[in-house]
């Protein structure tokens, strides 16, 4: 979520199934339920793995992306994925950037694999998180939404000659 305009991560979502089980959960949690069904009181906007778009839950006909669209969610996705450094580099801009300013918070008590994650990030010898430790899958999922939201900004320029 954005407070003042910065994230902050506030809740986590873990053992969710399938996409249809995801869907199930944030409606719970941040919709109003009626009696028959669920009513969106606010609008819930998802950064999704961008491989989503061709991979299907199990027994689904429709993407994963696809799902969470009808389910009346806004799914913010391009058609590939940000480069893990321009992703990596985003985060750590957040969390402190060469100002000293922190501007990406996380509540450790209702995100504590999260926390645990980001803490525990391992890299391999190729400068690539590693994967084998598990501790990518929640890094990558608050890395779409950051290098979305608040991408670094390569600086560009033009170098012109000047006649004297």
């Amino acid at each position: 979520m954005l407070r003042l305009g910065l994230p902050c991560a506030v809740t986590e979502i873990i053992n969710a199934y399938d996409t249809p089980d995801m869907i199930r959960i944030i409606k719970e949690r941040f919709w109003l339920y009626d009696g028959n069904d669920y009513r969106k009181v606010r609008e819930i906007y998802i950064y999704p793995d961008a491989s989503g778009d061709s991979r299907k839950s199990s027994n689904a006909s429709t993407t994963d992306i696809a799902q969470l669209k009808q389910a009346g969610f806004n799914v913010v996705v391009n058609s590939s994925n940000p480069p893990v450094k321009d992703r990596v580099n985003s985060m750590n801009a957040m969390f402190c950037n060469a100002n000293g300013e922190r501007r990406y918070k996380v509540n450790v008590k209702r995100c504590p694999l999260y926390a645990e994650s980001l803490e525990q990030q391992v890299w391999d010898e190729k400068g690539e998180p590693d994967k084998k430790s598990g501790n990518d899958h929640p890094n990558d999922a608050g890395g779409y939404f950051i290098v979305k939201q608040f991408p670094i900004v390569k600086p560009t320029g033009r170098v012109t000659s000047l006649r004297i």
